[in-house]
């Protein structure tokens, strides 16, 4: 009798454990599918050259001090490459790589888009040799599933700060007019 007792504690302790550790790994696959990388924050203020409608200060999280773009539009759009790592990939802790390569101006409206210039900015030396070269290589390597240039853009509001993010599926923007504290 003590000894089928003891097996049940055996086996009870044995599932608890079990059931923590199924816990904590689904916890970390969660988290490496939905993995969100901060990489830069801007900011836009109203230009007051007449050649440009807003300034945009663009701050990588390596830098100090932001870098100052002037643009025609009023919207901005920051543009990269991404590499895009199998579901098991990510699992092992490695995620999303990517090299911010373009900041642009852009117009909301169609016909004014057709009217005006717009404006471009390289960056981190735009697309580089290495990045063209790792274009042709996902179908030679089984541990990426993608590479692609992503892009996203948003509306220039004074008075607001965008925090630029890399995903597991590209770029997004998130403002501090749309966090609830």
């Amino acid at each position: 009798m003590r000894k089928v007792r003891n097996l049940i504690l055996i086996i009870f302790i044995l599932g608890i454990f079990l059931l923590v550790f199924w816990v904590i790994a689904s916890f970390r696959i969660y988290q490496s599918f939905n993995k969100e990388e901060l990489f830069a924050t801007v900011s836009c203020q109203r230009s007051k050259e007449p050649s440009f409608d807003y300034i945009i200060f663009y701050k990588p999280i390596n830098l100090k001090e932001p870098i100052a773009f002037g643009i025609k539009g009023n919207q901005w759009r920051i543009e990269g490459v991404v590499i895009k790592w199998k579901g098991f990939v990510n699992i092992l802790g490695i995620h999303t790589w990517h090299k911010p390569v373009r900041l642009s101006g852009r117009y909301s409206d169609k016909l004014l888009a057709k009217s005006f210039s717009f404006t471009e900015y390289a960056l981190n030396g735009g697309e580089d040799n290495f990045w063209k070269f790792v274009f042709g290589l996902d179908k030679f390597l089984p541990f990426i599933e993608a590479i692609y240039g992503s892009g996203t853009f948003i509306p220039c509001r004074e008075n607001s700060v965008y925090k630029v993010y890399v995903t597991t599926s590209g770029y997004m923007i998130k403002s501090n007019n749309w966090q609830t504290k």
